[in-house]
């Protein structure tokens, strides 16, 4: 199933409704949010039909327990993670506030745990990174760069792994219309399920929590605000935000 949160353009809702999408419409789904679409086992109620394109997305996981940030495009051996911000997230259509400094954007893919510990989804990211503190946390041997928060977006959609393992395709950065990167999801250093064995040991995964595989390798933009920002997964869609 191709799953969303979104909003009939009509109706002023900030959160948005769980949804699936069926052919030119969005079918609404008897849950408060996909994560507790997830836990109920994916099997809501379903209510209205609404016209696709009469409708807005939200981030498809409105508020993570957690989200973890892997490197899955370059780091070899078992996969480690760092934890990102988890508010807020933004979605489809909305535009990051960029804090100064050298501020680039890494995109991913990312899996979204749903019941039981398991895969629910996956979904396209863009994560804005300060390569200025990055540079310098690097430098001192400190680790990964500082995570900025409202620097993370989900979306446009989130597909089940039932129809696609996420490991087949390809992942594009375009910045103002210009591709950017483009790297194949072929190169992901590690299967999902060795992800989430490796970020459940010794912890429990909740309904929602992400599961980001990094960015791909890109050389480093600075953002500029106004800048057009997307994230192509043809099997996703493509995750449109703004800086």
């Amino acid at each position: 199933m191709k799953l969303c949160m979104f909003t009939p353009r009509e109706m002023d809702l900030e959160r948005g409704w769980p949804g699936r999408i069926d052919g030119d419409e969005v079918v609404q789904l008897a849950a408060q949010t996909l994560q507790a679409f997830f836990t109920g086992g994916g099997g809501a109620r379903e209510h209205a039909r609404y016209a696709l394109a009469d409708c807005d997305f939200r981030p498809p996981v409105i508020a993570p327990p957690s989200v973890r940030i892997f490197d899955l495009f370059t780091a070899q051996g078992e996969p480690f993670f760092s934890f990102g911000p988890t508010a807020p997230i933004l979605g489809q259509g909305q535009t990051f506030a960029l804090p100064p400094g050298e501020i680039d954007v890494a995109a991913g893919i990312a899996a979204v745990i749903g019941a039981e510990g398991a895969i629910g989804g996956f979904t396209a990211v863009a994560a804005l990174v300060a390569r200025d503190v990055e540079r310098a946390e690097r430098a001192a041997g400190r680790g990964p760069g500082k995570s900025l928060d409202g620097g993370i977006a989900l979306g446009p959609v989130l597909r089940t792994p039932d129809e696609w393992e996420g490991m087949t395709g390809s992942v594009t950065l375009r910045i103002n219309g210009t591709d950017i990167a483009t790297a194949s999801l072929t190169d992901l250093t590690a299967s999902w399920a060795d992800v989430v064995a490796y970020a459940a040991r010794a912890a429990v995964l909740r309904p929602g929590d992400v599961l980001f595989s990094g960015g791909i390798p890109a050389p480093a933009v600075q953002l500029s605000p106004g800048d057009a920002i997307e994230v192509e997964i043809p099997t996703l869609g493509t995750l449109a935000v703004s800086a």
